[in-house]
């Protein structure tokens, strides 16, 4: 180790002879300020009666999706159905847990297919998006893959949540409840 010593020294020298660096330019909050507007700005915003079809159509995708027996309400047998069945086309290799790959292409499969035809827009790049982040908090145990249990757990809660009157099933009235109140 000691024979070692003068080279390690002498590596060392030119960081030593070095100037002290110039302090970080220091920046203020306005540009960061002026720049938060900016983003808001590019995002569009929606007109009450904007909104109003959105969640109507939100609502039409959500009855067309789960009501399964047409009665005008998703019971829990036909919602865990579903979801169930979700999850089982989602995992395309079979090794029981969606990678963000696979659960990204079943949301955006169905997408496409709630689109039908119409060319697709900044919303669905924003939805799409949207689902990477869904999966990062899906993925409770951060695995980088969601398991059967998370994946239900998390259609558990928005069932129990959606089920305003804690009937059992999801009406057309829960559904505009818990889409009123989050």
């Amino acid at each position: 180790m000691l024979r070692r010593l003068p080279f390690l020294l002498l590596a060392l020298l030119p960081a030593c002879a070095m100037p002290d660096p110039a302090p970080p330019a220091t920046t203020t909050a306005a540009p960061a300020a002026a720049a938060a507007p900016a983003a808001e700005a590019e995002r569009p915003t929606m007109t009450p009666e904007q909104i109003q079809a959105a969640r109507q159509r939100f609502r039409e995708n959500f009855f067309a999706q789960y009501d399964t027996n047409r009665d005008g309400v998703v019971s829990r047998a036909e919602y865990d159905a579903i979801r169930a069945a979700q999850f089982e086309r989602s995992d395309t290799n079979r090794d029981g847990k969606l990678s963000e790959a696979e659960y990204v292409a079943e949301y955006r499969t169905r997408l496409v297919a709630e689109y039908a035809g119409k060319p697709l827009d900044e919303r669905f790049e924003r939805q799409i998006t949207q689902a990477s982040r869904r999966f990062e908090s899906i993925d409770r145990d951060r695995d980088l893959s969601i398991s059967r249990e998370e994946y239900l757990a998390v259609a558990n809660r928005t069932f129990t949540r959606t089920d305003t009157n804690n009937d059992g099933s999801i009406s057309a009235a829960d559904h505009e409840t818990a889409r009123s109140h989050p």
